[in-house]
This record gives C-alpha cells, structure tokens and sequence, in this order.
C-alpha cells in the first residue's frame, strides 16, 4: 500500500475518533438548553415524581399555585414562556376555576416544589397561641 493511502486513512481515522470525543464530552442536545424540574398541575398534597424537561428558548424554569380563595390547593413546576413569569392567571382543572400564580427562575433545576411562605404559617400559629 502507498505511503499517501496510510496517511489519508490515519488522517480520517483521526478525525473520525477527536470529533466522536468531542460529541461524547460535549453532547449537543444540552448545549445551552435549560433543564427543569417538571410535574404537572394537580393538588398539592399529591406526591408527584419530578421528572427532567428541557425548556425551549425564551422560556425558564417555574413553579407555579393554584389557590381557590386564600387557599393553596394546586401546584405544579415546569417550563414557561417568559412573558408569563411571575404572573398571574385563570385556570380550569377538573370543573373547578382556579388562580394560578407563577414564578421563574433562571438555573437548572432551579424550580423546586412550590411551597407556601412558612414564615407566614409559623406568625400565624404564633398569634393562635398568644391569643
């Protein structure tokens, strides 16, 4: 076999093996992609297991409530077009009309499970037990 073959072959080869490491250390689908806690809309005392979602562009991860009245009763997470964090809307779920309120944030996982303000809760249990 010529010199010149040998070469071209161990050129392609080496090409061929740098740009499968480069893929394999570098994979392309999470390239600049944001990866979010996701669980669906439903009660919030219901054990959900989180799964991943990537967000597509001009969206972040988010954690959203659903209050009927004073109420938290839903709570979801997710992606979210940017237009509509921390916003507020009308939501329907099972018959039942719902407020449904959302907040972004901008990191991987970033968006825990949505919980309602515990320094809220323990100054009301302080004033049942001081009254």
């Amino acid at each position: 076999m010529p010199a010149n073959i040998v070469d071209v072959h161990l050129s392609t080869w080496h090409l061929t093996s740098t740009l499968l490491l480069f893929a394999l250390i570098f994979p392309a689908s999470t390239v600049g992609t944001l990866l979010c806690n996701f669980c669906p809309l439903m009660p919030k005392n219901v054990p959900c297991s989180t799964l991943n979602t990537e967000c597509p562009p001009n969206h972040r991860c988010a954690s959203s409530w659903g209050w009927q009245g004073f109420r938290h009763v839903l709570s979801s997470q997710g992606c979210l077009d940017i237009k509509l964090c921390n916003s507020q809307e009308m939501v329907r779920y099972r018959g039942q009309h719902y407020d449904l309120t959302h907040s972004c944030c901008c990191g991987n996982k970033c968006n825990l499970t949505p919980r309602v303000n515990t320094s809220l809760i323990a100054f009301l249990l302080l004033l049942r037990f001081v009254a």
